[in-house]
C-alpha cells in the first residue's frame, strides 16, 4: 500500500483525529451558501461523500494533508478555519510541540480543555433551560448554517452552539463561548485588562457589524456572550455599558464548577 504522502513535514501526527472538531471545521468552512456539493468541487474532491464521512464523523483514519490544504484555502471565512486548527483536529501537531517524540501533555490537555469546557457550557446551560420545564431543540452546526442568511459584507457568523426554546422567541438563540484566562491579571487599571479581551473582540466583530449593517440577517436570533470566568465577564459588561445594539444581544456567566447560569446582563 503506498504511504500517505506529509505535504507538511513540520507537522507530524501524534493523536488519532478528533471527529467532531475536524466535522465542525468542515461545516464552517463550506459555510451558508454553498451546498456540500458545491464545496467539493470547489475543493477539486470528486462527490461530496469525502466531505459527508468527515461531517457525520465517519472516519478511522488522518485526513490527508493536501485535502486540509484544499478545506482552508476554499473556507467561506479563512479566520474561522485555519490550515493549523485542521491539522491540530486532525491529530497532527508542530514538531516544536513535541519532545522525544512524545507530544507535549500540556499543550495537548489545553487544546483538549478548550473542546471540553465549551461542551460544560452547552450542558450548564441546556440543563438550566430543562430545570425551567422547557423544551430545548440543539440545532447542529450544519443546520444553522444553512439558517443564517448569507452577508453582503462577507462577515463571519461566530457560533459554539445554538438552541430553540419551543414556543418562544427567538427561533435561534446563538451562543460564542469566551475562554479567556484572567486569573493570572492583576488588579490594575480598567484598561490594561481589557487587553487581555482583544482576541475575544476580534472574534465577536464580525457579530457587531452584522448588528450595524445587517441587522435584518439577525431578526431570529438572539446572541448570548458566555464568559466562565468572573472577571472577564464584568470586563466585557463595563465594555458593553453605553453600547447600542439593533438586535438581540446578551452576557453571560456560567459557573464550570457548580454547574450554574451566575448572571446574565441585556446589551441594549
Amino acid at each position: 500500500m503506498k504511504k500517505k504522502e506529509t505535504v507538511y513535514p513540520e507537522y507530524v501526527q501524534a493523536y488519532v483525529p478528533d471527529t467532531e472538531d475536524l466535522a465542525i471545521l468542515v461545516a464552517r468552512a463550506k459555510g451558508p451558501e454553498r451546498s456540500m456539493a458545491e464545496f467539493s468541487r470547489a475543493c477539486k474532491v470528486k462527490g461530496p461523500s469525502t466531505f459527508s464521512r468527515i461531517v457525520n464523523e465517519k472516519i478511522d483514519k488522518p485526513v490527508s494533508d493536501k485535502l486540509l490544504y484544499a478545506i482552508a484555502e476554499n473556507a467561506a471565512d479563512k479566520q474561522e478555519v485555519t490550515l493549523d486548527m485542521l491539522m491540530r483536529a486532525n491529530g497532527k501537531v508542530p514538531k516544536d510541540e513535541v519532545t522525544g517524540g512524545i507530544p507535549d501533555n500540556d499543550k495537548r490537555k489545553a487544546y483538549k480543555t478548550q473542546t471540553e469546557k465549551i461542551k460544560a457550557v452547552k450542558d450548564i446551560i441546556v440543563q438550566s433551560f430543562l430545570d425551567k420545564g422547557e423544551y430545548v431543540m440543539l440545532y447542529p452546526d450544519l443546520k444553522l448554517s444553512e439558517m443564517i442568511p448569507a452577508s453582503e459584507h462577507a462577515l463571519s457568523y461566530p457560533s459554539d452552539f445554538s438552541v430553540h426554546i419551543q414556543g418562544k422567541e427567538p427561533l435561534v438563540w446563538n451562543f460564542i463561548v469566551d475562554l479567556t484566562d484572567m486569573h493570572t491579571v492583576s488588579l490594575k487599571a480598567k484598561a490594561d485588562n481589557k487587553k487581555h479581551l482583544s482576541e475575544s473582540m476580534r472574534r465577536f466583530a464580525p457579530l457587531f457589524l452584522r448588528d450595524a449593517w445587517e441587522q435584518e440577517t439577525l431578526k431570529d436570533f438572539e446572541n448570548t456572550f458566555v464568559f466562565i470566568e468572573e472577571k472577564a465577564f464584568k470586563v466585557f459588561t463595563e465594555m458593553m455599558k453605553g453600547v447600542k445594539t439593533n438586535t438581540k444581544m446578551s452576557v453571560m456567566l456560567v459557573d464550570v464548577e457548580k454547574k450554574t447560569v451566575s448572571d446574565k446582563e441585556i446589551i441594549k
